[in-house]
């Protein structure tokens, strides 16, 4: 029975080890906040899509400095996305058609200019 346990606890981790990369979208990026100010809402949308979605911050904030890891479902299969930061005086900055099957990280800063990496 001990070999048996052995056994069932290997193939349930390997399982595990296996799962996660099959889990990860190949949109997933990180989104990296320069622009001097706190970010209150972050959308990320299908360029097919007519509204913004959910914002993904949810009841959180994004300060000036910090990141957020941006995930998707691994069944989403479009590659091209708008993204936009909403700041606490309503103001917003959209930066549209990413490729987002390119890039990890994308670092935005007070001008509006964002580095797509």
């Amino acid at each position: 029975m001990t070999n048996f346990f052995k056994a069932f606890l290997l193939a349930a981790i390997c399982l595990l080890a296996l799962q996660n990369p099959v889990e990860a979208g190949r949109q997933d990026f990180q989104l990296v906040n320069y622009t001097g100010q706190t970010i209150y809402r972050v959308y990320c949308s299908s360029i097919y899509s007519d509204n913004w979605e959910e914002d993904l911050l949810g009841d959180d904030t994004l300060s000036d400095g910090q990141s957020l890891n941006i995930r998707f479902n691994d069944s989403e299969d479009n590659q091209y996305w708008d993204l936009r930061v909403v700041f606490p005086d309503g103001s917003d900055l959209d930066w549209r058609n990413i490729d987002l099957f390119s890039i990890r990280r994308v670092t935005i800063y007070s001008d509006g200019s964002a580095n797509f990496e």
